[in-house]
C-alpha cells in the first residue's frame, strides 16, 4: 500500500457574486468531524 500526497491540482479558488472567497478542495480524513452532521441531515432527507 501507498500513502499518496494531498492532491494540490485539485484545490481551486473561487470568488462568489456576493465578493465571498471560497476554495474547493477534495475531503481529506480530518474533515470527518465537521462532516458528520451534513451526512445525518442528508440520510434524513431520503
Amino acid at each position: 500500500m501507498a500513502i499518496y500526497p494531498y492532491p494540490l491540482h485539485l484545490v481551486s479558488h473561487h470568488q462568489l457574486t456576493d465578493g465571498k472567497d471560497i476554495t474547493i478542495r477534495p475531503i481529506r480524513p480530518e474533515d470527518a468531524e465537521i462532516e458528520r452532521p451534513m451526512n445525518s441531515k442528508l440520510q434524513n432527507v431520503y
